[in-house]
């Protein structure tokens, strides 16, 4: 279950839940937003707080999926990402040959 759906379930405000967890509001709100993902230690305490409900696969499932790309800004999948920037070299390539 995600942080943001255990939240609403449990009727718990962001800010109880960063008093609980030891960090800022702002850092919950991040964390829900999937901003930021949390240090080992803090994503423990996440999954502990919410008695196994968050579970660490929740917490970083979409890590990887994240990532900007530096040709366009835009955040997508590592794979994608990859592969707009292959793509692009092999066109610069190219237009070096032409």
């Amino acid at each position: 279950m995600k942080l943001k759906d255990y939240l609403e379930k449990e009727k718990i405000k962001q800010a109880e839940f960063a008093k609980r967890l030891g960090v800022h509001q702002q850092t919950v709100f991040r964390l829900v937003h999937e901003e930021i993902f949390p240090s080992y230690p803090t994503a423990r305490a996440i999954v502990e707080l919410s008695n196994n409900e968050v579970t660490m696969d929740d917490i970083y499932a979409n890590k990887v999926a994240k990532i900007p790309c530096p040709l366009c800004g835009k955040k997508g999948p590592r794979k994608t990402i990859m592969a707009k920037i292959q793509e692009f070299m092999q066109n610069i390539g190219k237009m070096v040959v032409d």
